[in-house]
């Protein structure tokens, strides 16, 4: 699991701010690139790409395969 020590891995910053957040508290994330919009969207005649749309899209599989990696994590250290 990344993170974990030895890997290499350096969490950014907001990742402390995710972590201390308790049950029932409200996160909210946004994308915040000056291209952001053109890349969900579509501008200039390309197509839009939904990133945004995509990752809400796709929550629930993302909350379940982090939650599996934590449960296996916990399960491991005995």
């Amino acid at each position: 699991m990344r993170g974990t020590q030895g890997d290499g891995y350096t969490a950014p910053p907001f990742i402390a701010v995710i972590a201390g957040a308790d049950l029932g508290d409200v996160i909210t994330a946004s994308f915040v690139a000056e291209y952001a919009a053109a890349i969900e969207y579509g501008a200039r005649g390309r197509e839009g790409r939904g990133m945004v749309r995509l990752a809400a899209q796709n929550w629930q599989a993302h909350v379940d395969r982090a939650t599996a990696e934590a449960k296996a994590a916990v399960r491991s250290r005995g």
